[in-house]
């Protein structure tokens, strides 16, 4: 009875553990339009909810690291709808208090959502002489990690983005001095998207009021202000039901339906 009785407690134990042990950790979806899934009865994914960049999720781990001791996410092969067979790897996630399955290459683990203050150099490595071939424009939205100093006392951090042309996300370093982590200036740069997205005026005034309330840095109320003065001129501003002109349409890109996954 005695072994009995220690036997079950052992396991008791010994599930607690795992249990603390394959824990939650904080992530940031970094593709633009991409999708959260939920798993159907016969297994295959069906698009559910529709995200937008820089946005924050939870992610599951597997109760596994790698081999830098990272936390592994909790992952799964799949089919999807209109996959014909195919499949990607999900991992599950949580997202406003419902759990979904995301496609584990556009998000990154255990970094915080930022903005790019302006145009960046990338780096493949902490060197400043390991300069990538391209760089990523101001208004970015990316996720950071550690800081380092470089060569010269110049501060580098890394930092993940989603590259359209690679289809994933992927992950550089940036000078820090060009990297804001504020919510508000994050959110002024999207909002300086949606307005360039729109051709009515009345609507890219109210949008530009919406920024104009945030207490942003002053390199983004600076970036706010131009494009308020390349898109208003004083009796545009006064009087945009007259002056508006017909220069493209509102309807996002792309159809409704899960664009490119």
């Amino acid at each position: 009875m005695a072994m009995k009785k220690y036997a079950v407690l052992l396991g008791m134990l010994l599930a607690g553990g795992l249990a603390a042990f394959a824990e939650s950790v904080p992530g940031v979806f970094l593709q633009e339009g991409g999708w959260l899934w939920t798993e159907q009865k016969d297994g295959i994914m069906s698009a559910s909810v529709k995200m937008s960049e820089g946005t924050a999720i939870t992610v599951e781990t597997s109760g596994e690291t790698d081999a830098s001791g990272n936390p592994v996410a909790k992952i799964k092969e799949a089919e999807y709808d209109g996959s014909k067979g195919k499949t990607l790897t999900f991992a599950q996630v949580k997202y406003d208090g419902k759990s979904y399955w995301a496609i584990s290459n556009r998000f990154i683990m255990q970094k915080k959502p930022a903005v790019l203050l302006e145009d960046c150099a990338m780096y493949n490595t902490k060197s400043l002489a390991d300069v990538v071939n391209a760089h990523l424009d101001a208004g970015s939205v990316v996720a950071t990690g550690s800081t380092v100093t470089a060569t010269g006392d110049i501060d580098i951090t890394e930092v993940s983005y989603f590259s359209e042309r690679q289809y994933a996300v992927r992950t550089v370093y940036v000078k820090s001095s060009k990297i804001s982590s504020s919510l508000d200036d994050i959110t002024a740069f999207k909002i300086l998207g949606n307005i360039a997205k729109t051709s009515d005026l009345d609507k890219k005034q109210a949008l530009f009021e919406s920024a104009e309330a945030l207490n942003l840095s002053p390199k983004v109320r600076a970036a706010v202000q131009k494009a308020w003065d390349d898109t208003f001129t004083p009796d545009e501003a006064a009087e945009p039901a007259a002056t508006e002109e017909a220069a493209g349409s509102d309807a996002p890109a792309g159809p409704d339906a899960p664009d490119g996954l």
